[in-house]
């Protein structure tokens, strides 16, 4: 999904399909438009349409997702762990982790 201003995409995010579980990605709003509610909306409207009850992500920023509820996890699907392996800690992403956000459908 995108938020858009006008003519201007502010921010966007995206539901990835894995093979056994799907994640909550690519969230970002562009940089003079942070601390404006826009991410807040985008991860909202993405938890509602989410297609599990539990909403996985992989994050370098625990505590912004912390405020919507998620919680950070050791053990978790085997193909998110393991893109943490292979892309976030090859990035310099050493901080990031699995969380996950668990609703009602």
């Amino acid at each position: 999904m995108v938020a858009v201003d006008g003519d201007d995409i502010v921010g966007f995010g995206r539901i990835r399909p894995h093979k056994e579980v799907y994640e909550l990605g690519c969230v970002g709003v562009l940089e003079n438009r942070r601390n404006q509610g826009i991410g807040r909306i985008i991860v909202k409207h993405l938890i509602n349409i989410f297609p599990t009850s539990d909403v996985y992500i992989t994050t370098d920023m625990p505590d912004y997702f912390k405020s919507f509820g998620f919680r950070k996890i050791e053990t978790g699907p085997k193909e998110l762990i393991e893109k943490l392996k292979r892309v976030c800690k090859s990035k310099c992403r050493e901080e990031a982790v699995v969380m996950v956000y668990n609703k009602e459908i």
